[in-house]
């Protein structure tokens, strides 16, 4: 089974209402919000914690479930064993997946303008040639948020380096 809630942050919550809702969070994560300097950073790391709290509660967790997260080998935190989740926010958005049937990851990213170049580097020779071919913003960053997507979920990160072709759990449709 994999559940998702999103949020849009698009302006400041009341003050009471943040801090009602920082109350609800371990004091270790509270301590990381309240160091950001934008609100949009401090509302959608929030955010993001209370979707997951929600999300886990749902399934049977506790109310304090947050406490019981730990950070893996590579940042990626989880859990325990039976579920995974993923958080992700840009721009004021933010969305949390969780599964109980396999590993998952999400991402969400602000569509903006950019040179092509900028991001080639990091790219396989064959994901070049794609998106060079026919490159459009909306092309580009629906394979990104996918290949992103797939790269939280196998909880790795920027430390895996090459990402192989993807293929959709839900449709088997291979993304390259």
């Amino acid at each position: 089974m994999i559940r998702y809630s999103y949020f849009r942050c698009e302006y400041p919550l009341k003050e009471n209402v943040f801090f009602n809702l920082l109350e609800k969070i371990p004091p270790s994560f509270r301590t990381k919000i309240l160091k950001f300097k934008r609100w949009e950073d401090r509302y959608t790391s929030l955010m993001g914690k209370i979707l997951l709290r929600h999300l886990l509660i749902s399934i049977g967790y506790s109310d304090d479930c947050l406490q019981k997260l730990t950070i893996g080998e590579y940042g990626k935190p989880f859990i325990d064993g039976n579920v995974d989740f993923n958080i992700s926010h840009s721009d004021g958005f933010v969305v949390c997946a969780i599964s109980d049937s396999s590993n998952i990851g999400v991402d969400t990213e602000k569509i903006v303008e950019f040179d092509i170049n900028s991001v080639l580097d990091i790219l396989r020779q064959d994901e070049k040639e794609k998106l060079l071919r026919n490159f459009s913003l909306d092309i580009f960053y629906d394979f990104w948020t996918k290949k992103e997507s797939v790269i939280k979920a196998m909880g790795r990160g920027v430390y895996f380096g090459d990402v192989g072709p993807v293929v959709s759990a839900s449709t088997g449709q291979l993304f390259r």
